[in-house]
């Protein structure tokens, strides 16, 4: 099973090596979600390590007035939740199903007694943490220091590269409603709808329930360029 769920995956869209990943896979066990069912919770105990066969999963925080951030997205060919495994911390996020997903879930077990006392291995982990930790930097000062429109403009052409990654073809159009960029960017559905708005009166984007085609890439660009 593990070497067929790898055969649809370019090597560069992995998170880990090949040798790593079919390890870690060799003993995984396939679970299906629906869209917007819970995987699990902030502050539940973390017991596996997950791997996206299909899909996406929302990682985000909610705060006491249940207010949503969104933290990032994992989608097809992605790794997520071992950091909290391996320093044996509370889950720090809540994972949710954004779409029908099939994960690969690895036990803490399996995930443990493949990895440690093997150097190489560990390393290609602490890698991942590190280079997740840079995006997460580099995600804080995009949202502070640049402007709205700046920052929906590096989303809407992220979300394109995203999905070009994940699909056969090349799409365009992008299923992501104005509610999820908001939360997103750490902005109000107005303050996105307003923008996406005078966006499509210049012909950048068409609207329509719950998807934004993107018909002038050049002109995102220019955007997130001159900010």
């Amino acid at each position: 099973m593990a070497s067929q769920n790898l055969a649809a995956i370019a090597p560069d869209e992995y998170d880990l090596s090949r040798e790593l990943t079919q390890q870690l896979l060799a003993k995984a066990r396939l679970k299906r979600f629906a869209k917007g069912e819970s995987l699990f919770h902030q502050g539940s105990a973390p017991d596996a390590v997950y791997f996206v066969k299909s899909g996406a999963v929302q990682l985000s925080n909610a705060s006491s007035a249940g207010r949503e951030a969104v933290l990032g997205i994992a989608e097809a060919g992605m790794w997520f939740g071992e950091l909290t495994l391996i320093i044996q911390q509370e889950r720090v996020h809540d994972a949710k199903a954004l779409v029908p997903t099939e994960l690969m879930v690895v036990s803490k077990t399996h995930f443990f007694n493949v990895v440690n006392d093997n150097k190489e291995f560990l390393s290609e982990l602490l890698h991942l943490v590190c280079r997740r930790y840079k995006w997460a930097i580099e995600r804080i000062e995009a949202t502070i220091l640049r402007p709205v429109p700046v920052r929906l403009a590096d989303r809407l052409l992220a979300e394109l590269d995203m999905a070009k990654h994940t699909s056969a073809s090349h799409p365009t159009e992008l299923n992501l409603s104005q509610e999820q960029l908001g939360r997103m960017l750490g902005a109000s559905r107005q303050t996105v709808n307003r923008l996406l708005k005078q966006w499509e009166s210049e012909n950048i984007l068409t609207l329509t329930y719950g998807r934004i085609r993107l018909r002038n890439l050049s002109a995102l660009r220019r955007i997130v360029a001159e900010s």
